[in-house]
């Protein structure tokens, strides 16, 4: 079943907005990409996890900011792009403060060794797990099932995971991820178009195999 979450959009891919979080009511973007349709709130904070196309989009970037979003990223590759927006650099395994709202950075990358080359360990590319609103949601980038997804717990509201396959962890690999990580909520990204016309079976071998909550978003288009 496709459904909404409550102050979740989700653009697609592996594109989201976190709205009014925080007792500052800040709006949250993730890897902006592909946007379409793009809603009215605009960005205090863009999250990117890696400088593929399909996660920093300058043309999409552009579409949600103002001049006062600040851009938080692993790499120096925002800088580049011209911007007058304020920018903060991240590494994997810290934790970070955003008003009220904590980031901790976790690791982002390949083992399986025919996806290597596309999300290597050493480019220091990261997912994010968000706290607010006494909630933990982690929205992990292009990865495949890291040891580090071991040690988040079992205290997440919200998980997304990519279940496409080739860039990132297949259907099998994120049942067992989210199995492990059981956040109360699992939510498959990252396949739809990877994936193709293979896209639905995708879909109920992921809700078959997970034990948790399954939700299938509504792209906001």
């Amino acid at each position: 079943m496709t459904i909404s979450l409550p102050g979740i959009v989700y653009f697609g891919h592996a594109s989201l907005m976190f709205k009014e979080v925080g007792k500052e009511k800040k709006t949250l973007f993730i890897d902006p990409y592909n946007l379409g349709r793009v809603p009215r709130a605009k960005a205090d904070f863009v999250f990117i996890t890696h400088p593929h196309y399909d996660h920093l989009s300058p043309d999409d970037l552009k579409k949600v900011i103002t001049k006062e979003t600040l851009i938080v990223s692993p790499s120096g590759e925002v800088d580049k792009l011209g911007l007058p927006n304020p920018t903060q650099l991240v590494e994997p395994n810290k934790t970070y403060m955003f008003g009220d709202i904590t980031v901790k950075t976790i690791p982002a990358y390949n083992i399986n060794p025919d996806r290597l080359k596309y999300h290597p360990r050493e480019k220091n590319w990261v997912g994010y797990l968000f706290e607010f609103n006494g909630k933990k949601i982690y929205v992990p980038g292009d990865t495949d099932f890291v040891p580090e997804m071991k040690e988040l717990g079992n205290s997440l509201a919200l998980a997304f995971l990519p279940i496409g396959n080739i860039y990132t962890m297949d259907v099998l690999e994120a049942v067992a991820a989210a199995n492990t990580i059981h956040a109360k909520v699992t939510v498959p990204i990252h396949y739809k178009q990877v994936l193709n016309e293979k896209s639905k079976t995708a879909e109920l071998q992921f809700q078959e195999g997970v034990k948790s909550e399954i939700a299938i978003l509504k792209e906001y288009r």
